[in-house]
């Protein structure tokens, strides 16, 4: 896949979540996370990988709000 696919993927998903808002986008990443963690093919660990990636690039109120939601998320 090249850059200006990449690009025009999540150029469509953040206008879908800029349209749709926050609330369906944790209800779209619990329902994701609970899926991937039923097949097994996402764990724990890899939940916190993500969100130690994450972390560096949100201002403080936003880490606030990924850390809630990735304490949640490790609780499925």
């Amino acid at each position: 896949m090249d850059d200006k696919n990449d690009f025009e993927k999540i150029k469509k998903i953040a206008d879908y979540y800029g349209e749709k808002g926050e609330n369906q986008l944790i209800k779209d990443i619990f329902s994701s996370v609970v899926k991937q963690k039923t097949d097994g093919s996402l764990s724990n660990e890899q939940l916190k990988t993500f969100a130690k990636q994450l972390s560096p690039l949100l201002n403080e109120e936003q880490r606030g709000r990924l850390n809630e939601l990735i304490k949640q998320l490790l609780d499925l």
